[in-house]
């Protein structure tokens, strides 16, 4: 991030000096914004984390922004803020650069998400923030295989937390998990992580967030390589899952990774499209 807007960078000196700079999206508070659920509804898998984010927040907060692009009546596109990452979707088109200005004076951004048709449309907006782009599948689970391992399954607390954001961090991959958001939606019930001990050391995990009435994102699977192929990840993923549906909410998850992919189908997980995420300097 800091390349892009160091006082030597033509591009930061414009951020910095441009003191006519313009947001043409809106932003709108939490209750204008629950009027748009119906626009999300209509492509609700891929909106689970917006609408999530939206349906679990009762009040204006510092961590989430939500700016619109049109009106509640007749909205265009919608882009979201929650901490330092951002989702943005649209049924159609919508004002691309000025959502791509909002990321970029937000001068935090960590990444952005969204269909692929959607995040194509950023991209060149956003060149200069880019480490990575990433294309994931995308699954939905309506009917669980369950997996009985005998395990034994933990389930995360504020107590607890801090060493499972430690395993987290030292996994590949992982090293960025945000801790604020992670024990805020603990906090907030929004969202729930499991895991497993071996000799008091957290071996796997998997959690769950943007939990509501729409569904939830299982995300932060992960095993230590030394305790891999044990049926860990799949036992976890299996109890997380299993509570979800039990309590009428529908599990989504994201992957690249074959040997993943395999883990998920194998419990009824099934492909419903694709999703991106560029990853910010």
């Amino acid at each position: 991030m800091k390349e892009w807007v160091s006082e030597e960078s033509d591009f930061g000196k414009c951020l910095s000096l441009n003191h006519n700079w313009e947001i043409k999206m809106k932003k709108i508070s939490i209750n204008e914004a629950k009027k748009l659920l119906p626009y999300l509804h209509k492509e609700k898998d891929f909106n689970v984390f917006i609408i999530g984010d939206i349906q679990n927040t009762f009040n204006d907060k510092e961590y989430i922004d939500i700016y619109l692009d049109g009106n509640v009546d007749n909205p265009k596109g919608v882009l979201l803020r929650y901490f330092d990452f951002f989702v943005i979707y649209t049924h159609d088109a919508m004002d691309y650069k000025a959502a791509a200005d909002i990321i970029i004076k937000h001068n935090k951004a960590k990444s952005l998400n969204g269909k692929v048709r959607v995040i194509d449309k950023m991209k060149p907006l956003l060149q200069r923030l880019i480490k990575k782009d990433e294309k994931y599948y995308f699954l939905v689970l309506e009917e669980l295989n369950y997996y009985n391992s005998g395990y034994e399954i933990k389930k995360v607390t504020t107590d607890n937390a801090g060493k499972v954001i430690k395993f987290l961090k030292s996994i590949e991959g992982f090293s960025t998990v945000d801790e604020k958001a992670f024990i805020k939606e603990i906090q907030n019930q929004t969202a729930r992580c499991y895991f497993i001990e071996i000799d008091n050391k957290v071996v796997s995990t998997a959690s769950s967030e943007a939990e509501s009435r729409a569904g939830a994102i299982i995300t932060d699977v992960a095993t230590d390589k030394n305790y891999r192929n044990q049926g860990y990840a799949k036992a976890i993923v299996s109890k997380l899952c299993s509570d979800l549906l039990n309590e009428g909410t529908i599990p989504y998850i994201l992957y690249d990774n074959p040997v993943s992919g395999k883990l998920y189908k194998k419990i009824g997980f099934e492909e419903i499209g694709f999703w991106k995420i560029l990853r910010f300097q």
